[in-house]
Order: C-alpha cells, then sequence, then structure tokens
C-alpha cells in the first residue's frame, strides 16, 4: 500500500511537471512568433518611412530648384544638395533594413537608378543655369523628364506603400489571433491543471486514509498478540510454578 502510495505521489509530480514543461514552451513557441511580428510591424512601418522621406526630399529638391531658377540665389543650391544627401542616406537605410531579402537586389538597383536619375535631371537644371540662364529650352525638356522620372517613382512607392499597409494589417490580425489563442490555451490549461490536481489530491486523501486506516489495524492486531502473548507467558508461569511444586512435594515424600 505505502509502495503504491509513494509511486502514486511520484508519477503526480512528473504528470504536473510535464505539464508545466509543455505551458512554458508553448508559451515561449507565441511570445517568439508575436516578437517576429512585432519586428516584421515595425519593418514594414520603417519602409513606410523611408520612402515617405525619400518622396518628400524629392519634392524639396525639385522645389528648390526652381526656387534657384526663379531668384538665382545660391541658398537653394545648397538646399539641393542637403535634400540629395537625405535622399541618398534613406537608401543606404533602405538596403540595411532589407535584411531578410524581401526585396531583390535588382529591384532595389533598378528604384535607386529612377531615383538618381531624377536628381540628376534636378542637377542638370541647376548647373545649366548656373552657366546659362537664359536656355529655356533645355530647362523644359529637363523638366519634363523629371515629371515623368517622379511619376514613376511614386507609382512605385505608392504600391509598395499599398503592399506594406496590407502586411502591417495581416501582421496585426495574426498577432491578435495568435494572443487570443494564447489566452484560450491558457484558460484550458488552468482548467486541465486544476481537474488534474483536484483529482490527484482526492486520491492521495482516499490513499492517506487507508495508510492510516492499515496502520490503526495494524497496531491494534500487534497490540492483540502483544497482549495473548503475555497471557500465554504468565499462564506458562503458572504452569511451571505448580509443576516445580509438585516435583518438590514428590521429592519431600520420597525423603
Amino acid at each position: 500500500m505505502k509502495k503504491n502510495y509513494k509511486i502514486l505521489q511520484i508519477a503526480s509530480i512528473v504528470i504536473i511537471t510535464i505539464l508545466f514543461l509543455s505551458y512554458s514552451l508553448y508559451t515561449l513557441s507565441i511570445i517568439k512568433k508575436q516578437s517576429e511580428l512585432v519586428n516584421g510591424i515595425y519593418s514594414d512601418e520603417k519602409v513606410l518611412s523611408i520612402f515617405q522621406d525619400v518622396l518628400v526630399s524629392l519634392k524639396n529638391a525639385e522645389s528648390a530648384r526652381r526656387g534657384y531658377i526663379i531668384t538665382h540665389e545660391k541658398e537653394y543650391v545648397t538646399s539641393y544638395y542637403s535634400y540629395v544627401d537625405n535622399v541618398e542616406d534613406a537608401i543606404i537605410n533602405f538596403r540595411t533594413l532589407n535584411f531578410s531579402g524581401e526585396y531583390n537586389k535588382q529591384f532595389i538597383d533598378s528604384l535607386t537608378e529612377i531615383i538618381s536619375k531624377k536628381l540628376q535631371s534636378i542637377k542638370s537644371s541647376i548647373d545649366i543655369e548656373l552657366n546659362n540662364p537664359s536656355n529655356d529650352s533645355v530647362q523644359v525638356a529637363l523638366t519634363n523628364e523629371g515629371r515623368q522620372s517622379m511619376i514613376v517613382i511614386r507609382d512605385i512607392i505608392q504600391q509598395m506603400s499599398i503592399e506594406k499597409q496590407q502586411s502591417i494589417y495581416v501582421k496585426y490580425l495574426t498577432g491578435e489571433k495568435l494572443t487570443a489563442i494564447a489566452t484560450t490555451t491558457t484558460y484550458y490549461f488552468l482548467a486541465i491543471f486544476l481537474v488534474i490536481a483536484a483529482s490527484i489530491t482526492t486520491i492521495i486523501v482516499y490513499y492517506s486514509k487507508l495508510i492510516y486506516r492499515y496502520d490503526e489495524k495494524l497496531s491494534h492486531d500487534l497490540n492483540e498478540i502483544r497482549l495473548n502473548a503475555m497471557k500465554t507467558i504468565s499462564k506458562l508461569e503458572k504452569t511451571n510454578e505448580q509443576l516445580r511444586r509438585e516435583v518438590d512435594a514428590k521429592a519431600e515424600r520420597k525423603k
């Protein structure tokens, strides 16, 4: 009985340990997936921010060109180069952020080439205005060329923005689903754990009572055996004493 009780205790510890380990591993997997989703959303939002900066910087560079052509103030040229630096930094950030390889090198190089072409168009316009301010026909051609490049760039970035917004939305929904699943699983785990704990407690209490009753009965039986043994010994002592007296009496008569 006590051996079975000990086995039950060991089995209970093993079952509870397995439950906790399983739940812990499952929780860690959910946390890992949610972390990946959060990183993905951050990456998508960063890409959106980068290309928003590219569009703004290109527009500002175009405004600087027009400002210089109209006013011939050199501060517009300085502003142009500042906006060029912003665009180049944004492209570098995008290349760095594209560590997962979502966008292949050919696409990035192609987009970079189109953006560089737009910037070169603006620079050529400024250079011509510096050297030959009256060359309006060339300025018109460069303006048209820059406009076409800007349309292509805007369309590409707009398509990328739509894809990224959809990606963010899908990842957000997936995160919400994982949270709901994790919550439901936690409730199920707690319910199963409580049922198992209650069952094990009931069995342990039952076995404890059986062992207590067994010990009581064993103790009672031992007391009975001890008492009967004492009575038997007492009777034997009396019998021996009586025999001794009879032997002594016979010995006296023979004398």
